[in-house]
């Protein structure tokens, strides 16, 4: 069991392989299990690394400290426990939301975005983006 302390919260964290590294991160709800396929199948040539963020999984739950921004550091913080200066990141949803978030905030961090079913924190929709949309979803 492979836990550090990222931004004052215990972080549950596994590394398989070796090789470059290329960095998971799961969506709201879920864990790092859910990219367990994609571990097995990238392991023999890449060092893969999955954790549980900040409430989620084995990963601690405080009370608050949920934003973007406080996942983002908890992400830099285990790359710096780990060793790894940059790498891929592959986000799903909120994962996606992470990886955008730490590679503005260092984009010397990110090698690249691979980004399943994310958004954007703070993105506006212009009208004629959001006039299909309209009655379908709050664009606001």
């Amino acid at each position: 069991m492979s836990t550090t302390l990222t931004n004052g919260v215990t972080t549950y964290y596994e590394e398989v392989g070796s090789g470059p590294p290329v960095v998971f991160i799961h969506g709201h709800s879920l864990d790092r299990r859910l990219w367990q396929e994609q571990v097995a199948f990238l392991a023999p040539e890449f060092r893969v690394v999955t954790y549980d963020v900040r409430g989620h999984g084995l990963s601690g739950a405080p009370p608050s400290g949920y934003g973007a921004a406080t996942y983002a550091e908890d992400l830099r913080q285990l790359l710096d426990h780990l060793d790894i200066a940059a790498a891929p990141l592959v986000g799903l949803s909120l994962g996606g939301v992470i990886a955008t978030e730490l590679a503005l905030a260092h984009p010397e961090r990110a090698l690249s975005l691979v980004l399943v079913s994310s958004s954007l924190q703070g993105f506006a929709f212009s009208d004629a983006f959001a006039r299909p949309l309209e009655g379908m979803v709050d664009v606001a």
